[in-house]
C-alpha cells in the first residue's frame, strides 16, 4: 500500500511544489518490518517530503491469503 502526500498523482509541479515539496513528515515509532520509506530525507531531525513522486512510504502486508495480508498490512499503517 502506498501512503502518498497530496496531491496524488499530479500533473502540475507548481502545485507539488507549493503544497507538498519538503512537507513535514511525522513517524510516531521507528520504522519495522514490512514498512519502507520512499522519497523522504531526515533534515535536522526531522522528516520532509523528498523527490517528486509524492510517495512517503510503502507498506506491506503478507499472507497464506489476500485477507491475512491485508489484514497485515492496515494493522501496519494503524501503528504510524
Amino acid at each position: 500500500m502506498r501512503i502518498v502526500v497530496p496531491p496524488f498523482p499530479f500533473d502540475d509541479d507548481a502545485t507539488f511544489d507549493s503544497f507538498s515539496k519538503n512537507a513535514a513528515i511525522v513517524f510516531k515509532k521507528p520504522t519495522q518490518d514490512g514498512v519502507h520509506i520512499e522519497d523522504v530525507k531526515e533534515v535536522n531531525g526531522q522528516w520532509l517530503v523528498a523527490g517528486t513522486s509524492g510517495v512517503v512510504l510503502i507498506v506491506v502486508g503478507l499472507g497464506t491469503t489476500m485477507k491475512q495480508a491485508q489484514t497485515q498490512v492496515y494493522s501496519r499503517i494503524k501503528i504510524f
